[in-house]
């Protein structure tokens, strides 16, 4: 056994990889550059956390958001994985132990958000002990191409070459061909391996609904719901979701909410036994709850990227879902009300600019305290803060401004009760308030201080969060807290610069291209063809006339009862016995899986993957074997069985009847294309060794 499979059998207990893992495992332990382009739940994470297992040194693993990097870093120490992350949410105290235990060469693997990398702290770790590897997750960020663009990235590749980084090994879920050569092109690794792998996905029914106005949204949504499944339901804006929310008494997901009210909504939606969720886009990322049955979309998305990102959230666990669009022509304008929102003209870029200067001349000072509803009143081409946002995001881009962060304002505290009863009462810090009040009080007395957020972390050993809480619990209490500036501060970079000089034509070319993603959303909803092949080779990967055989358009053409050739009644034949064998113990997706030798999580966890017959029609397409499964329970030879929210198929009488006489299949309801000359010649001589008594 080599070393790679040792570490995967000693850190995760696996006794196979699934399939692609192994290839891009000895790639990137080879000291390879490579951007993987992997589904989630296809295994992208130990692709990358396994060869640093094995390796001197350590990784830097660049991950977008905090509740990732969280789920992430738990789940490898619960298998004893030296692996840390170093955010907002961390203590200093907390921060600076890990910064020690890399430095003592603890830490594999340590995950940061990419804004990190500008700290001057961090420079100086990666400066004294710079890492073997930089892992950038979530990669299509990187790209002004891409559906989730996020400029801090952009800065990556140019880190890396400061910092002397040997490796960089880039993974998303989703990335068109143009968004691939931007990865590369950004992280200045001209050279980067590109592998796509795993986006076949024959257990999902991609279906469009046309509904052009609100009320058939609603009475579709209405009957949809009527069946019970775990539903995830995206709509374009909060005030859908919330409407939704209202109409049908679902779950409700989106950023207007606060922190714990969407911690809540996430939190029922996982434990729950059959939630239906209404949200956002802002719900999804990180989310990893297998058996999601249907994905609505009550208005389409403005790229086939997110559409199939989110869409993709159903049926991970293998078995059958369905992924729904309602589509209604009119919700074209808000994605292009969106798209004119992210790439600002050059009027209000200027317009914007102007008046920060003008700000930073009056107060005689470079950081200015502005919110972006305070900048719109000044600004003659603004007509909401989020075009201002957009506008400062632009001049964040070029280097003209710096935005500050939240917790780096200080705000007024002062502890109003006596000092000394409440020393006496709270020292035993048995609670977070006792702990706040014992160790905060004890430092500044009844003295009115300015102080920021982190700081008082730091003395009262809470993380920010906590004490953000602590804080809103006690205002108007024993203390009154002052909170700082609840915007954004902006600094000046080149305050005597009056002139921008910003490409505006590139803005204009990256507005061309985005509605350009809009219409393949249209076509997409206009295709007659495959709907799962159309994104397919949206996405750069070679269908070969591949079909789902599942969506609304591949049933539509389905050929009614026609008559099996020799090799595709030896195939259904071999299914039932299969099915038989399985003794109605599992779904259609784990027994395609089996049937066509395909390695999973759940398939090496019920050690599938070693049964005699494991792949025995591993000539077939698994969306093929999908299709033969449907057909014979539409003919009543199969039947599903157990709790109706996770049906399993087993045989029925009349199956078993067919299976043991020497009789053919009858017609069945497959897709009218005959098998491939390479599948026929291997069922031709197909024996029933596996299934002999």
């Amino acid at each position: 056994m080599d070393l790679i499979r040792q570490a995967l059998k000693q850190y995760f207990n696996f006794d196979k990889f699934l399939d692609h893992q192994q290839d891009i495992i000895r790639k990137i332990e080879a000291g390879n550059d490579v951007a993987v382009i992997m589904p989630t739940g296809a295994g992208k994470s130990l692709c990358y956390q396994l060869p640093m297992l094995i390796r001197p040194g350590y990784a830097i693993v660049i991950s977008p958001l905090i509740s990732l990097m969280k789920d992430q870093v738990d789940a490898l120490e619960r298998r004893r994985i030296p692996a840390a992350f170093l955010n907002s949410a961390n203590t200093v105290s907390e921060q600076r132990d890990t910064v020690k235990r890399v430095l003592n060469g603890e830490i594999k693997l340590l995950y940061v958000a990419p804004e990190r990398l500008d700290l001057p702290a961090f420079r100086n770790l990666l400066q004294n002990c710079p890492p073997h590897t930089m892992i950038v997750d979530e990669a299509h960020c990187i790209s002004q191409w891409g559906h989730d663009f996020r400029p801090a990235y952009l800065r990556l590749g140019a880190i890396a070459g400061e910092f002397k980084i040997p490796q960089i090994c880039a993974f998303t879920a989703t990335a068109t061909p143009m968004v691939r050569k931007d990865i590369a092109v950004q992280l200045k690794r001209p050279q980067m391996e590109v592998i796509v792998a795993g986006f076949r996905r024959p257990n999902l029914r991609f279906e469009l609904c046309n509904t052009p106005k609100a009320e058939d949204k609603e009475a579709l949504i209405d009957k949809i719901l009527r069946e019970p499944k775990p539903t995830i339901i995206y709509a374009a804006t909060r005030k859908a979701v919330d409407e939704l929310a209202g109409n049908f008494g679902v779950i409700a997901y989106h950023a207007g909410m606060s922190d714990a009210e969407r911690t809540c909504a996430q939190d029922e939606f996982m434990n729950s036994p059959c939630p239906v969720l209404a949200a956002t886009n802002a719900f999804g990322m990180g989310i990893d709850r297998p058996d999601v049955r249907r994905v609505i979309h009550y208005n389409m998305t403005g790229s086939l990227e997110a559409y199939y990102q989110e869409a993709g959230r159903a049926g991970r666990d293998g078995e059958e879902a369905e992924c729904r669009m309602l589509f209604s022509y009119a919700d074209r304008y808000v994605h292009e009300f969106m798209i004119d929102l992210n790439n600002p003209s050059p009027e209000l870029v200027n317009s914007v600019y102007s008046v920060l200067r003008y700000e930073a001349a009056r107060h005689r000072s470079n950081t200015i305290y502005l919110t972006l509803e305070d900048i719109v009143p000044l600004t003659a081409a603004a007509r909401s803060a989020s075009q201002v946002g957009s506008a400062l995001r632009l001049l964040e881009k070029y280097g003209y401004v710096a935005r500050g962060g939240r917790a780096d304002a200080r705000g007024k505290l002062c502890f109003a009760a006596d000092i000394g009863k409440l020393l006496a009462e709270h020292g035993a810090e048995k609670t977070q308030r006792s702990r706040f009040i014992s160790r905060v009080g004890g430092m500044f007395g009844n003295n009115e201080t300015a102080v920021t957020v982190e700081e008082l972390s730091n003395i009262a050993g809470l993380n920010i969060e906590q004490v953000r809480r602590v804080l809103r619990t006690l205002d108007g209490d024993c203390l009154r807290w002052e909170p700082p500036f609840a915007g954004s501060s902006t600094e000046l970079l080149r305050p005597d610069e009056a002139e921008l000089e910003i490409d505006f034509s590139e803005i204009s070319d990256k507005r061309n291209f985005e509605l350009e993603k809009l219409d393949q959303v249209l076509k997409y909803a206009q295709t007659s063809r495959c709907r799962q092949s159309f994104i397919l080779e949206y996405f750069g990967e070679d269908s070969s006339g591949w079909q789902c055989e599942n969506c609304d358009n591949c049933r539509g053409n389905y050929a009614v009862g026609r008559e099996l050739s020799k090799e595709e009644d030896a195939a259904a034949k071999m299914l039932l016995r299969i099915v038989s064998k399985l003794n109605g113990r599992f779904g259609a997706g784990k027994i395609c899986a089996v049937a066509a030798g395909k390695i999973s999580p759940d398939i090496a966890a019920s050690r599938l993957d070693e049964l005699p017959f494991f792949g025995v029609l591993g000539d077939f397409k698994p969306a093929r074997i999908m299709a033969f499964l449907r057909a014979l329970e539409e003919a009543n030879y199969l039947a599903r069985t157990g709790n109706p929210l996770y049906p399993c198929l087993e045989i029925t009488p009349e199956g078993k009847r067919l299976m043991q006489s020497k009789g053919t299949v009858c017609k069945l309801n497959l897709y009218g294309v005959s098998p491939k000359n390479k599948e026929a010649a291997k069922s031709s001589g197909w024996e029933w060794k596996f299934f002999s008594k």
